[in-house]
């Protein structure tokens, strides 16, 4: 019965890990699509679409078609002068430098959206960014820069009143 029931487990697990696959691949394909079908002269929205393909071939660990997407967007961003989107892809290929093992890289695109926010004083995107760097950086066992982080992050959450993202970077400070 103990054996059965294991089997029952293992099956379940490797099925919903074939249909998660299936399904971001489906996504995949949709948003090649639509990069292709976006006109010329859509560039923002084809900012944000590679963005999204990136993002998608990142969350099936294919890293070199997600660097890529990342890197397409990026060009795209800077040639339409856009630094949000710019911020935005520079976060996003952070996260895709983590996963890669890349701390330098990591800290360095997570540094270049941090001079966007701060340029535009875009509070709420910076404070948002420093969170994730604090929690990032806890992860990664990096504690000491985590709480500089978290302490930033929190500073700015008091100022612009948001008392419960403030709340909950409390909650990972402590």
């Amino acid at each position: 019965m103990m054996v059965r029931s294991f089997l029952v487990i293992i099956s379940l697990f490797f099925f919903s890990e074939m249909y998660a696959q299936k399904t971001a691949y489906e996504k995949i394909d949709s948003l090649i699509k639509a990069v292709t079908d976006l006109p010329d002269t859509a560039k923002r929205q084809k900012v944000l679409a590679l963005n999204d393909l990136a993002t998608a071939y990142m969350h099936t660990s294919n890293f070199v078609q997600a660097a890529r997407f990342y890197t397409e967007s990026l060009d795209l961003a800077t040639q339409v002068k856009d630094e949000l989107l710019m911020a935005l892809v520079y976060r996003n290929m952070a996260v895709l430098s983590l996963n890669q093992s890349n701390n330098a890289k990591m800290k360095e695109y997570h540094q270049k959206a941090l001079a966007i926010y701060e340029k535009r004083n875009d509070k709420i995107r910076k404070a948002d960014l420093l969170k994730l760097m604090a929690d990032i950086m806890l992860t990664n066992g990096d504690t000491m820069n985590a709480h500089r982080y978290y302490e930033e992050a929190i500073a700015v959450f008091r100022e612009t009143r948001n008392r419960l993202a403030e709340a909950m970077a409390y909650a990972n400070f402590s």
